[in-house]
């Protein structure tokens, strides 16, 4: 059987569009605020020499899932 694929209408396209582009510009907020916590945390781990500073780690795993996130629209667009 063959399922033809059909657009939806403009009514439900929108709105979904919408609540994306406001889930996008939170989950970059988010982001930028970890990345601001854990920098701070990177320096207060140098100040005070700690042995085993983790928060570069956390860094480039926040750096990640940023990009991860900010490129989702490009990878489902890919996708189909």
């Amino acid at each position: 059987m063959y399922l033809a694929a059909k657009t939806p209408p403009a009514e439900v396209v929108e709105p979904a569009q919408v609540l994306l582009g406001w889930a996008a510009w939170l989950i970059t907020l988010v982001f930028v605020a970890a990345l601001l916590f854990v920098g701070g945390k990177a320096g207060y781990e140098r100040y005070s020499a700690q042995e085993t500073p983790t928060s570069m780690t956390r860094v480039v795993l926040i750096l990640i899932g940023a990009i991860i996130s900010s490129t989702a629209a490009a990878w489902i667009q890919w996708a189909m």
